[in-house]
């Protein structure tokens, strides 16, 4: 059944007891958490934070800065690490999907066998916790990023895959995307209007705010069969104004 998730990002924080507080607050039906980077050496009181809340956590972001060090093979075995520790964590969250980034957009060289590599050890690990790994369809410099989810896809029957509509917007990839409909696993729910900055900085828009007709994207990917989970990941400065956004959306999942 499609389940209606938020990411703890729509609140512009990395306040774990403020996110806490407004996660409770919405009308979800679960939650994406993000894993940053400045509370990896504090993960049992993450774990304890967010341990008693009144709604599931779907997923887990694993942190970012993973995709810096997958991209360079001298850090792969600290990028397996990073990604097993935080994959313990959705574990003992009850998560059941963890999203990584697998590729840092800037390089415009990436070596893929050192990638492959440790998603495969990342999934083994994975799947002995009861965790699916799903690679987010990022940015790319080196290839279009629907080559580089193939590849990785294919490199791994177990791996799964995260769309993100405002990438696959920016990049005209939907279709591309749906080519491997049957690993999709996630799907984040932002806008787009042609433009990565706005004012000097980056631009993360709410849905309604850009040109995407997501009936008509949702409905793409229903019949394509995906019943599973969608996540609001875009910034909001309330939770009336975010509950909107979820009532709008289970209305289409």
């Amino acid at each position: 059944m499609a389940m209606l998730s938020v990411s703890s990002g729509c609140f512009i924080t990395h306040d774990y007891e403020h996110v806490k507080s407004m996660l409770d607050s919405t009308k979800a039906d679960g939650f994406e958490l993000i894993v940053y980077s400045s509370i990896i050496d504090n993960i049992p009181s993450l774990i304890d934070e967010f341990s008693d809340l009144n709604r599931p956590i779907f997923s887990i972001h694993a942190p970012k800065v993973a995709q810096t060090l997958l991209s360079d093979p001298l850090f792969g075995q600290a990028a397996l690490r990073l990604l097993k520790q935080t994959a313990s964590t959705a574990s003992a969250l009850g998560a059941s999907i963890m999203v990584v980034h697998a590729w840092d957009g800037r390089y415009r060289k990436l070596s893929m066998g050192s990638i492959k590599r440790s998603l495969e050890l990342l999934v083994g690990h994975c799947n002995d916790i009861g965790v699916k790994v799903s690679i987010e369809a990022l940015p790319s410099r080196y290839k279009r990023p629907s080559e580089l989810v193939g590849e990785l896809l294919s490199s791994s029957d177990d791996l799964s895959f995260t769309i993100d509509f405002e990438y696959a917007a920016a990049y005209g990839m939907f279709g591309e995307l749906m080519e491997f409909s049957d690993r999709l696993s996630n799907v984040h729910l932002r806008d787009y209007n042609g433009m990565w900055l706005v004012d000097g900085k980056r631009a993360y828009l709410k849905p309604g705010s850009g040109d995407l007709d997501f009936k008509k994207l949702i409905s793409m990917i229903r019949n394509r069969g995906y019943d599973s989970l969608y996540t609001i990941e875009a910034p909001y400065r309330c939770v009336e104004e975010l509950n909107d956004a979820i009532y709008f959306f289970k209305g289409l999942i």
